[in-house]
């Protein structure tokens, strides 16, 4: 990614990338990795220009508040991510002795003359032998295998 940056001189701008990684916000705690490796904000040369100091006071003794705050926002974080992937989500309940096919995963071979958009996006049907949890064991190919059950 640097490269794609500042073409052949990359290793001379190395401290400017990892300052830039380091004073970046993250999405899910609001914090940056300095200002939670350090316990408060960091002067930057743009705060510089604009003369700001208030944000940048020390907040050791605060630390556990700064760390709680990180932790309510990586829950929140969490919440909204899991309404997003569960939206589409199927509950499938599956018992033993029930036929279910198993989603293939074959990628697109120019050896073996095989395209990937062609080849069957399913296989079976097996017979389920065991249920625990999210996993599931079939019989396939004369031995017992375990699918989780997204693959189902």
């Amino acid at each position: 990614m640097i490269a794609s940056f500042v073409d052949e001189n990359w290793d001379q701008f190395l401290h400017e990338f990892a300052f830039a990684l380091r004073t970046a916000v993250n999405e899910t705690t609001n914090k940056t990795p300095a200002e939670l490796f350090l316990g408060r904000k960091i002067i930057t040369p743009f705060s510089k220009l604009i003369n700001v100091t208030e944000d940048t006071k020390y907040v050791g003794r605060n630390i556990k508040r700064l760390f709680d705050e990180t932790r309510r926002n990586m829950r929140e974080k969490h919440k909204s991510w899991e309404k997003y992937y569960n939206r589409r989500r199927r509950y499938v309940h599956i018992k033993m002795n029930d036929l279910v096919l198993i989603q293939t995963h074959f990628l697109s071979a120019a050896g073996r003359k095989q395209v990937g958009k062609l080849i069957p996006k399913f296989e079976g049907p097996y017979r389920v032998l065991e249920v625990k949890g999210n996993n599931l064991s079939i019989w396939k190919s004369g031995k017992r295998v375990t699918v989780n059950i997204d693959q189902v």
